[in-house]
C-alpha cells in the first residue's frame, strides 16, 4: 500500500482484473474481447513475468481463495474450486 502507482503490460487482449491474490503477487485475468461465453482464467504475475493460463478452465468469473492455495470459479450456473499449483503445473500452454 502506498507508493507510485504503475502500469505494467500483459499479452492479454483488453485484459479485466476479477481477482488478486492474498499476497498480492499475483492477478486473476480474463479478456474483456473473449469470443468464448466462457472465457479462459490466466494469472498474472503483478511484479512481470509471463501470463499462465489457469489450466483448461473457462469461466464467467473467479477469485482467489482466502489462503491463496485454491481459485474459485463459475461457469454457468455451477461453482468450482481447483488447487492453483495442480492447474498451473498441468497446463501445457
Amino acid at each position: 500500500m502506498g507508493g507510485e502507482t504503475l502500469p505494467f503490460s500483459t499479452s492479454i487482449p483488453t485484459p479485466v482484473m476479477i481477482s488478486m491474490d492474498p499476497n498480492r503477487s499475483e492477478l486473476l485475468v480474463q479478456s474483456w474481447v473473449s469470443t468464448e461465453t466462457f472465457p479462459p482464467i490466466w494469472v498474472v504475475p503483478i511484479l512481470g513475468g509471463t501470463p499462465r493460463r489457469f489450466g483448461k478452465v473457462q469461466a464467467t468469473d473467479g477469485a482467489f481463495s482466502p489462503d491463496g492455495s485454491h481459485i474459485v470459479y463459475a461457469a454457468g450456473s455451477d461453482i468450482y474450486h481447483r488447487p492453483i499449483l495442480t492447474e498451473l503445473k498441468s497446463a501445457s500452454y
